[in-house]
């Protein structure tokens, strides 16, 4: 049988050439779909990992930054007369600035009131404690010393200055199993008046 004259040319439709053409690329369309997908996905977790380090770094430099630039406690102390029993009203402060950490008489404390240098009398201070940038007192009994009328007087008068300390027992431990306490230094109370800021000062450690 003779071949066909002239020239004959046999068209394929598009989606088949486009196989073909994969075909002799190596690649097919299900690879090149493959391709994209794994492309976008490989965007979009980079575009997530960038957002999660961002927030990372501000999240700890906002964290530094607190623990950094976080302002002291404030500890006061209030002392009034309180006639012939208790000898005086003790009321026991703090004003807690930080929004980040607490500022707590954590468990029950000793108060000690002294007058001219000597002891004059103690009271308990129960466990309280401050919201962050919060303050709140409490207000105990001071029960003194046997005294006579004159000098009860004399301690109690309006203006009178006394020295207050107040021991807070075991605040924190440190890496080597050792509790310290924290002492509350309130020098020159007048009684009667307005409340006066304490120095707080690192008692002796204890191990247990």
């Amino acid at each position: 049988m003779a071949p066909p004259q002239g020239d004959h040319v046999v068209r394929f439709p598009d989606d088949t050439a486009a196989a073909m053409a994969g075909f002799e690329d190596g690649t097919t369309n299900d690879d090149a779909d493959r391709n994209r997908c794994l492309s976008f996905v490989r965007r979009q977790y980079r575009r997530v990992f960038l957002w999660c380090a961002l927030g990372a770094v501000v999240l700890a430099f906002v964290l530094v930054a607190a623990l950094v630039v976080d302002p002291p406690d404030d500890y006061y102390v209030a002392v009034s007369g309180g006639g012939a029993a208790p000898l005086f009203n003790l009321t026991v402060g703090i004003r807690n600035p930080s929004m980040v950490t607490l500022a707590c008489v954590k468990n029950e404390a000793a108060a000690a009131v002294y007058y001219g240098g000597a002891w004059v009398g103690g009271a308990t201070v129960p466990a309280f404690c401050p919201e962050k940038r919060g303050e709140r007192e409490v207000t105990v009994p001071v029960w003194g010393a046997a005294m006579d009328a004159r000098r009860r007087g004399e301690v109690q008068s309006r203006g009178a200055e006394v020295d207050v300390v107040v021991r807070v027992p075991y605040v924190s431990v440190d890496r080597y199993g050792q509790y310290y306490d924290l002492r509350l230094a309130c020098r020159g109370v007048k009684v009667g008046e307005d409340r006066s800021l304490c120095t707080t000062e690192e008692a002796e450690h204890y191990s247990f």
